[in-house]
């Protein structure tokens, strides 16, 4: 019985945090299916109308399982996807990027928040899932239809690192008026083709570098609770695992881990990551919660061993 109703007290949580918050579909741009051509970290992110698809590079943290979308230099790659919203509520970004060739670099990594109110006339989105989201004719259609400044909620540019390490970023906006927005990416900084004169046919470049995104999360947070906003900063995976998961935390200082049984039982205490990496090789398979203590408190995930 005490199995039955801390599952259920998990799962109606969940159902109360998933009401509120967008659905974005692969933001950790795992290498998966979609509507056509073969697997790739671009998968609910394509519009070719507007550039190529992003590419995929994988296993980029050594763990076997963790892939991101890719820029490539000296080309015309994008990531495009429509996401239904709240109007008058705070949203934030949360990402994490690399740009190659440190900051002698042309590349830069260019985002944007559009807004749906400007979708082409007669256009209503459909917000399909990653295995039949197409791969064009969505509700914008061009190059100068993105860059119009009084299409744009939010644009940020972000230039070349000390090194060619991953970094975090975050960005905050409203959505005012819209219930319907795009989040859209791509690297910049190459030299102007002209119209259509990019490596596949589009009006842009990026420089001479690639640039990486490893994640890139939405969260409302005009109602989120200060564990939830905190618990958005951590992606765990692989989850399910076998032996070893990544904990990455936005460069908060994780200070020890325990792990709980669904039946409230601690099994381990007093772990610690090493190069962000847990060892849970000891566990029987099943499903366990993770608590993360933290500078800036702590907070519980679930994991499933395998």
């Amino acid at each position: 019985m005490k199995t039955k109703l801390l599952l259920l007290l998990l799962c109606v949580s969940a159902l109360g945090y998933a009401q509120v918050q967008p659905t974005v579909l692969n933001d950790q741009f795992n290498r998966i299916p979609k509507s056509s051509g073969s697997d790739c970290a671009c998968s609910g992110w394509r519009n070719t109308d507007i550039g190529d698809q992003g590419g995929t590079s994988t296993d980029i943290d050594g763990t076997g399982s963790n892939d991101a979308v890719k820029f490539d230099k000296n080309n015309d790659d994008i990531i495009y996807q429509e996401i239904a919203v709240l109007p008058n509520t705070e949203y934030k970004v949360t990402y994490s990027y690399q740009i190659e060739g440190e900051t002698s670099t042309t590349s830069i990594l260019e985002m944007r928040v559009l807004k749906g109110s400007a979708y082409v006339d007669g256009y209503t989105p459909e917000y399909k899932g990653t295995a039949d989201a197409p791969s064009k004719g969505y509700g914008y259609t061009s190059l100068a239809q993105i860059t119009e400044a009084a299409n744009n909620i939010s644009a940020i540019a972000v230039t070349g690192t000390a090194d060619d390490e991953y970094y975090p970023g975050d960005f905050t906006f409203n959505t005012g008026d819209e219930t319907s927005i795009v989040l859209f990416a791509r690297g910049i900084g190459g030299a102007d083709p002209g119209v259509g004169g990019s490596p596949k046919g589009y009006d842009f470049i990026n420089g001479d570098e690639s640039v990486r995104l490893d994640f890139m999360v939405l969260t409302n947070e005009s109602s989120l609770s200060t564990e939830d906003v905190l618990a958005s900063k951590f992606k765990i995976y692989p989850n399910p695992a076998n032996d070893i998961i990544t904990i990455a935390s936005n460069n908060i200082d994780i200070t020890s881990i325990s792990v709980y049984s669904v039946l409230g039982k601690q099994v381990l205490a007093g772990l610690e990551l090493e190069n962000d990496r847990l060892n849970i090789s000891e566990l029987a398979k099943g499903v366990y919660f993770l608590k993360i203590n933290s500078d800036q408190g702590a907070v519980t995930k679930k994991i499933i061993k395998e």
